[in-house]
């Protein structure tokens, strides 16, 4: 028996376990303990209405937007069209389907292909918070979009966190104030 290789696989098998171990308390850091899943019928009908504030992108100059929600009379499907208040105006259509035990977005800007992603919804403070892993810019991330209760509307949050970085915070890629029209 070659006692060098036993070693190997015991030490292989003990950094997996180290690997994984590590990667459930980081999933568990990124969700707050007062944080629980949520009912997307209470998501659907917070954000249903017509709304305006300003948006951008960070390191951009914040635009004028207006939204419109609707969310369908069964409470499983939220259309989210986004339009920027500009001499040429842009859009996007964000359409959020109950696929309980996740929520599935389509995404579309007019300009780009159609793209999806999964979602699991919770409670965040008195507002939501949509969860997923994926991709941006080609690099591996969790995606947060985050809708904080702000006085009558909302402020949307679009974070990420990239998996191949060592940090344990996210970043705000675009933020848009919702207040009601």
């Amino acid at each position: 028996m070659n006692i060098s290789s036993k070693t190997t696989t015991i030490s292989n098998s003990s950094d997996f376990l180290r690997l994984f171990i590590i990667s459930l308390a980081l999933a568990l850091a990124w969700q707050p303990a007062w944080a629980g899943k949520a009912s997307f019928s209470q998501f659907c009908e917070a954000l249903n209405g017509h709304w305006q504030g300003d948006g951008a992108q960070r390191g951009q100059t914040p635009k004028e937007l207006s939204l419109d929600a609707i969310c369908s009379k069964d409470k499983r499907q939220l259309l989210l069209s986004v339009s920027e208040g500009a001499r040429h105006p842009l859009s996007e259509t964000w359409w959020f389907r109950d696929q309980d035990p996740s929520v599935g977005l389509w995404y579309f800007d007019g300009v780009t292909e159609e793209r999806f992603q999964s979602f699991t919804l919770y409670h965040q403070g008195s507002g939501f918070s949509l969860l997923g892993e994926g991709q941006s810019g080609g690099r591996p991330a969790l995606i947060q979009l985050l809708f904080e209760a702000d006085n009558d509307g909302w402020l949307w949050r679009q974070n990420l966190h990239y998996l191949d970085e060592d940090s344990d915070s996210y970043q705000t890629y675009r933020a848009i104030s919702l207040q009601p029209r």
